[in-house]
């Protein structure tokens, strides 16, 4: 199983290139989301580029984060710009906050999973599984709350619905890491790994749990 030592040396793709690899998935992915949505709002039952983000950090370092800047910085704008935010000035302000929150998101992620999981596989033990649920439930609070207090203050959200806007962006946000983190965090595994049956088990049982 690789440490993060033996995973640094494995990546021999360029930095540039990791970049714009994690910025084409943050929005396509975001796209997708977008697409099965029912309502086209802030409503969206998950958030896969959160997981995207949280991932690709954690595989290929924090220098890819101005990947997930620039893949934030178009779904935000393209959702946004014929939706509740008028204002050119006001829509660059929200997405640039949508974008920082995103970031720190990621970040703040891949310090807590380096120094908890030690693993790039969460589910090896169950103790490692437990910190990747805490970490997904923790760092959903930093992009959904600049994301919400962005949409207020952009008169996006009115005051009796911000703490409603809030949960919902967090709930999607859990949905996205859990499911889309743990997926793009396991297949380097199902190359280079034998997969047993308890393994596959268990990462089918954790997978419907949130699903």
């Amino acid at each position: 199983m690789a440490n993060w030592t033996t995973m640094r040396k494995l990546d021999l793709r360029s930095v540039n290139f990791n970049i714009m690899m994690v910025a084409l998935l943050y929005y396509i992915s975001g796209e997708v989301a977008f697409f099965f949505a029912i309502d086209y709002e802030n409503s969206l039952p998950l958030w896969p580029p959160a997981g995207i983000a949280l991932a690709f950090t954690i595989l290929y370092g924090r220098s890819v984060w101005p990947g997930i800047a620039i893949g934030s910085l178009v779904i935000s704008i393209k959702n946004y710009w014929f939706g509740s935010i008028d204002s050119v000035q006001a829509l660059m302000a929200v997405t640039t906050v949508i974008a920082t929150g995103s970031i720190l998101e990621a970040l703040a992620g891949e310090l807590l999973f380096r120094k908890l999981v030690k693993n790039t596989y969460p589910f090896s033990a169950t103790s490692d599984t437990f910190y990747f649920v805490f970490i997904a439930l923790a760092i959903s609070w930093i992009s959904s709350s600049f994301t919400s207090i962005a949409l207020y203050f952009a008169s996006a959200v009115r005051p009796e619905t911000l703490i409603g806007t809030l949960f919902a962006l967090w709930t999607r946000n859990v949905v996205g890491i859990l499911l889309f983190t743990s997926l793009a965090l396991s297949l380097p595994n199902l190359r280079f790994e034998k997969i047993t049956l308890h393994k596959a088990v268990e990462l089918a049982v954790f997978i419907l749990c949130f699903a």
